[in-house]
């Protein structure tokens, strides 16, 4: 089933941040998925993805964490 997700992460900051976590998804081939990308207070931002299946999400998830920058919270 196919639905909208926001994944909050920690350590996103600035523009610059936003556009780093753009091309990971963009890497992935989820630039259509994007619905927006947003800071935060305390160094957090959100990302708003649709039409996503569980599948999809837990790749974000792993690919996000995996960088030493950002953190799923």
């Amino acid at each position: 089933m196919s639905k909208k997700i926001k994944i909050r992460v920690k350590g996103m900051h600035c523009n610059a941040c936003k556009m780093l976590i753009r091309v990971e998804l963009e890497e992935m081939d989820l630039e259509e998925n994007i619905e927006k990308i947003e800071l935060e207070a305390n160094n957090q931002g959100v990302i708003v993805l649709k039409n996503m299946d569980e599948h999809d999400i837990r790749k974000i998830i792993d690919k996000i964490n995996k960088t030493e920058l950002y953190e799923v919270i």
